[in-house]
């Protein structure tokens, strides 16, 4: 079976809205799914920055909006199946700093990230860490690019 391969990158949402678009293929309304930031583990403490999932940009820091070094978990939220995403501490998208994938298995409604720097693999998700997670400058609270990949 061929897979297309489409990038989609991530644009921050400045209000937590969820917003809607339509697939030109059948003409439904769909609403796009969101990556929800936030300053504390386990989704706690305060929502640090709002991003759409359908929007085809990186977002790094130094972006409109783009809180840098904050973030310390995500919540998913109407994710789609296939939909990979990379978070790297390094601005530039560097694999030689700390750095993880997040891959939904399936369809997600809303599911808790509670920590960037721990391996997860599970029916929904599965989170792969790469870097040092003893270290006080790793991946957590650290975030500086997100980048989004869908496999249809």
């Amino acid at each position: 079976m061929n897979k297309s391969i489409k990038t989609v990158g991530i644009l921050c949402l400045i209000t937590p809205t969820i917003f809607a678009f339509y697939s030109s293929s059948t003409g439904s309304k769909k609403a796009s799914g969101r990556l929800i930031f936030h300053e504390g583990n386990k989704c706690s403490q305060e929502v640090k920055m709002y991003v759409n999932t359908q929007d085809g940009l990186t977002f790094k820091q130094g972006g409109s909006g783009f809180v840098n070094d904050e973030a310390r978990s995500l919540t998913l939220e109407n994710v789609e199946q296939g939909t990979l995403i990379y978070i790297y501490d390094s601005p530039e998208g560097s694999k030689d700093d700390d750095w993880c994938t997040i891959k939904a298995k399936k369809n997600i409604t809303r599911r808790c990230i509670d920590s960037f720097q721990h391996n997860i693999k599970d029916d929904e998700v599965e989170l792969v860490f790469y870097g040092n997670n003893n270290s006080p400058n790793a991946l957590d609270g650290k975030v500086s690019r997100i980048e989004v990949i869908k496999f249809f």
